[in-house]
């Protein structure tokens, strides 16, 4: 047994300053370090709670983390088949007893309670039986050890469990559902690769994109069926992306306790819509299949396997790679989660005091290092590759994850697909963009977001708002160490100019350009209308996004400026109103609680004119990306910066053999700028305006002359001529 102490004690103690509550042996006291004090005795029992307290003070719990590092199975776990014969494993090496009790439906009586066996040396509770069917129902009761709360008759589910189930209403059960062995056998899917220098990818929730989308039945919007069937697919491709990035697919909490009771004070809807409060991390979200009546149980039926593959495979059809965004970093706040329940010391991370760590901000943080539960990672991503065809991952908060765990991911990702795409959202915990670089990952590129857009409409504005453009030229080179950034590759670097997190692009420029305010209440199609200086600061931020190097990503509706404005109708209640976050009207920065319309994408409004030119000019550009390989594949020595005096002004040369460009920005609001281009005779291929037919238009010999707030994108006539 380890002792830490905050501050090192003068002397080594003696075993008298130690007293255990149960009673406790100690043979021998070992000074180790400055602050670290071995005790040796026993008897001790990993499933009692024990406290020790020191020299008569402070009392505090014993934590059995070197005892449950040493339990570890590769055993398969969950439900497997062997013939007719189902065999359910769970790993719970503290627990007294496991059943396994057996549903025909879920929420009737179980129809069997079959008893575990537990094998000492692994820490797995396993039985076989040849009466469980598939589609039955099942889930685990447990007497667990000492320091757990009594969980009464709580039944849990499967933690590795394919198809899960919800029950209606508050609180909320899960059930897992016994997949027939068709399932289990289905044979992988095949993966499209992405490559990483030329990745554009678009961020997206799979409700949102189809929940108003008239080409889709109602009765399958919001679906994987529904998305499977959409024009979702061929328009992500027209827009020249080649990639979709999905929030959570996996099951999670989607549902909070009633909103002003006392375990929700905050959340006014009850909803957890984005999805990151994962629960299973093997099963897909139920609510994603079809819409549940609410009396219902949801997720009882085992097609939604072949409901995900469809989905996936209708994107594979328009050659767009699949990523889902995971969350291993913390575990669901509500609901049964197993791996919050059945046993907190092993699965979620502790002060020294015995309380729940709370990096994440969520307060259920993952204990990634666990053996089992790097395994667990392991083995859910493998699955979701191959069963689903899922080409990459971004990793929520991937900063909380373990050195360890990201090299197993590493390896086992690369081995089962060579050209996985792994993206680390690089915060939460650690914030150390290197530790990506080094393993090959990409990294979400907050210094970018921030450079161009700026980080708080209000206090903090980026280039194209009037702040520092200085920078700018590092940003578009791919924050490389030869600039003094973190990536020793430009892709890896996620450059985007707003996410799912905080204000949307539109929403950001509303505010910082003094549109809005940002707690105005305001009304959808008159408040958010784009005036010309919104609409010119946007294309210089696509501009700039489009031509840097790295990995880009854009945010679901920001090619035509949507805005995230909160639906419903007034409040006229004081007190209520006094409590809500939001009201209705206004902007939303951090809508993870809104299934509505403040969320899903309104694909008539993207057809208004305004708006319609806005997604062109985003087309054009991702277009000129994917012809001109020298914004794309251009090594950092051959982007040559053309001189200027002028600050505020990004003029440079970008070349691969038989393709070189010239790339302009004045971002000064006052100053024209003028510049040295290169020998030759150029052509515009795209300005701040709108994306140009080369063949037409004046040549550029010389000097050119930016007015204030432009771009251009220019390429030589021959090369033009040529076709390149």
């Amino acid at each position: 047994m380890v002792v830490l102490y905050s501050e090192p004690p003068h002397t080594t103690p003696s075993s008298t300053s130690f007293c255990f509550d149960p009673k406790l042996h100690i043979t021998g006291v070992v000074r180790e370090g400055r602050r670290r004090v071995a005790l040796y005795g026993g008897p001790f029992d990993m499933r009692a709670k024990l406290n020790l307290t020191i020299d008569n003070k402070r009392s505090l719990p014993v934590l059995p983390d070197g005892i449950l590092n040493r339990y570890c199975s590769s055993l398969p776990l969950g439900l497997t088949w062997s013939e007719n014969v189902a065999t359910v494993r769970l790993f719970h090496p503290r627990a007294r007893s496991v059943r396994l009790v057996v549903f025909n439906t879920p929420g009737e009586d179980p129809v069997d309670e079959l008893g575990m066996h537990l094998d000492e040396k692994c820490g797995c509770w396993s039985v076989d039986s040849d009466a469980i069917q598939p589609g039955q129902a099942y889930g685990f009761r447990v007497k667990g050890p000492d320091d757990v709360a009594d969980q009464g008759n709580m039944i849990f589910c499967d933690p590795y469990g394919w198809i899960v189930a919800k029950s209606p209403g508050w609180p909320v059960q899960m059930l897992s559902i016994v997949p027939p062995p068709s399932l289990i056998n289905l044979p992988s899917l095949p993966h499209v690769n992405l490559g990483k220098r030329g990745a554009m990818i678009y961020e997206a929730h799979l409700k949102d994109v189809t929940q108003l989308a008239k080409d889709v039945p109602e009765a399958d919007r919001g679906t994987f069926n529904g998305l499977a069937i959409s024009s979702f697919p061929e328009y992500v491709n027209d827009l020249g992306l080649n990639a979709v990035e999905w929030l959570p697919l996996q099951v999670y909490d989607d549902r909070e306790p009633p909103f002003d009771t006392p375990d929700n004070g905050w959340n006014e809807t009850g909803v957890n819509h984005w999805g990151y409060m994962s629960a299973q991390y093997f099963a897909p979200e139920p609510r994603y299949q079809r819409s549940w009546p609410k009396s219902d149980w949801m997720g009882t039926d085992p097609n939604i396997v072949h409901d995900v593959r469809n989905m996936v495979s209708a994107l594979h059809q328009q050659n767009l790679a699949v990523i889902a965004d995971v969350v291993y970093n913390h575990v669901g706040n509500y609901g049964q989660s197993p791996l919050r329940h059945l046993d907190p010391m092993y699965w979620l991370r502790h002060n020294g005091d015995g309380s729940l760590k709370s990096e994440s901000g969520c307060g259920n943080d993952l204990a990634t290092e666990r053996p089992m539960a790097r395994r667990m990672i392991v083995d859910s991503l493998l699955h979701w590759s191959r069963v689903y065809g899922i080409d990459g991952f971004r990793f929520d908060l991937a900063g909380l994850i373990d050195n360890g765990t990201l090299d197993a991911i590493s390896k086992q990702l690369c081995k089962e697909n060579p050209n996985v795409n792994l993206i680390a959202e690089p915060w939460g915990g650690l914030n150390d963009k290197r530790r990506f670089v080094i393993r090959g990952w990409s990294s979400w590129n907050d210094y970018y977001r921030d450079g161009l857009r700026g980080h708080d409409p209000s206090k903090h504005k980026g280039a194209i708002l009037g702040g520092d453009s200085g920078p700018l030229l590092t940003h578009v080179r791919g924050h490389v160490v030869e600039d003094g950034g973190p990536f020793e590759e430009a892709w890896q670097s996620v450059n985007y100019l707003a996410s799912h997190d905080y204000y949307n692009f539109g929403d950001f420029l509303r505010i910082a350009t003094g549109l809005i305010k940002p707690k105005q209440v305001m009304q959808k199609g008159v408040d958010e209308e784009l005036t010309p200086d919104i609409i010119k600061r946007a294309k210089l931020g696509f501009f700039l996004l489009f031509i840097s190097r790295g990995m880009l990503m854009l945010h679901e509706g920001d090619e035509w400026l949507r805005a995230k404005i909160v639906a419903g109708d007034k409040i006229t209640n004081r007190a209520m109103k006094a409590k809500l976050r939001k009201l209705p009207g206004q902007l939303d920065l951090d809508s993870y609680n809104r299934d509505d319309t403040t969320n899903w994408l309104d694909w008539e409004e993207a057809e208004d004119p305004v708006r319609s030119d806005i997604r062109e000019y985003v087309k054009g550009m991702a277009h000129l990306r994917k012809m001109h390989p020298a914004l794309r594949l251009a090594r950092h020595a051959n982007l040559h910066p053309l001189s200027s005096n002028d600050n505020s002004l990004l003029a440079y040369v970008t070349r691969v053999p038989g393709n070189r460009l010239v790339i302009l920005v004045n971002l000064n609001e006052n100053r024209k700028a003028r510049v040295n281009l290169p020998e030759g005779t150029w052509v515009v291929l795209a300005d701040e305006t709108k994306v140009r037919n080369p063949n037409r238009g004046r040549a550029h010999t010389d000097v050119e002359v930016l007015p204030p707030m432009s771009a251009r994108l220019l390429a030589s006539r021959d090369q033009i001529r040529r076709g390149k």
